[in-house]
């Protein structure tokens, strides 16, 4: 709703009841697509297929992607550890090799498993 708000000037309202009839309708086609609209294929899947496909091996391993480049790149360092010490009331100890492993080994493992799951790359 934030979002809609914000880039669209749309009430809360208006943004609700756009929103819910957006996945209202991928809802009832992608249950429509185990009946009726089993026939009808996006790129050789059905609707249901397409969208589970598309969340799980697109949407999600790119979501964590720009999280990690974002929270080990752009965030600065001081309000990430500040976050995960719990504004500094934990110790934080281990905060460099978390810091080390989100700026360099996590975008790799997640850009291999992405590239693995659309299938660029064969294991």
């Amino acid at each position: 709703m934030a979002f809609l708000t914000e880039e669209f000037g749309m009430s809360r309202k208006a943004a609700t009841i756009w929103s819910s009839l957006v996945v209202a309708v991928l809802g009832i086609l992608a249950t429509l697509s185990f009946g009726v609209l089993s026939d009808f294929k996006l790129f050789g899947r059905t609707i249901f297929d397409f969208l589970d496909n598309l969340t799980a091996n697109v949407l999600l391993p790119l979501g964590g992607f720009f999280i990690v480049i974002f929270v080990g790149w752009v965030m600065p360092t001081k309000e990430t550890k500040a976050e995960l010490t719990n504004e500094n009331k934990m110790k934080g100890r281990m905060f460099g090799v978390f810091l080390f492993l989100v700026r360099y080994i996590v975008p790799l493992a997640i850009a291999l498993v992405f590239l693995y799951s659309i299938g660029l790359i064969k294991m």
